[in-house]
């Protein structure tokens, strides 16, 4: 069994959501990579519309971004995208929209010492308790801990 295989099937939840933001964080530099050709243009189509799915919600990710709007704005049905999506890059779109939140949240957490209430609101987050249970989910703890562990200022 290969290392990632060890740590993806591992049972301690924060080995997992450091291996999903690690994931999240490659993928935002996806959407900056040239795309390069290749003798599989099935495959290359799926990329791309991977990567303008990625630079899309990058874009906007402060913002509620509705399957409905990538529908509209990609010109497909939101279930294609959504498969898509999750066979390229393991995430669903709601996840990897989830993991970009918290990762400017935490740049956030750790560079200033703004409330944590108007932080959530700041990246599309509409309450506290929301953003604990997601930031608790991805980085095994709540925003106020993360922020007593990290805080850099």
């Amino acid at each position: 069994m290969s290392l990632y295989n060890k740590c993806v099937n591992s049972n301690t939840p924060v080995i997992q959501a450091q291996i999903k933001l690690g994931l999240a964080s490659l993928l935002v530099g996806l959407c900056r990579l040239p795309i390069v050709s290749s003798c599989q243009p099935e495959t290359d189509m799926r990329q791309n519309l991977v990567r303008n799915i990625i630079a899309y919600i990058y874009a906007g990710y402060m913002n509620e971004i509705t399957l409905e709007q990538l529908e509209n704005n990609f010109h497909m049905s939101r279930f294609h995208i959504c498969r898509e999506f999750k066979k390229t890059t393991g995430f669903s779109v709601v996840e990897y929209k989830q993991n970009r939140r918290i990762i400017e949240a935490q740049k956030m957490l750790e560079s200033t010492d703004r409330d944590i209430i108007e932080i959530c609101c700041d990246w599309g987050f509409n309450n506290l308790l929301h953003i604990n249970r997601v930031f608790k989910k991805i980085t095994g703890s709540t925003p106020y801990k993360y922020r007593k562990a990290n805080n850099k200022r």
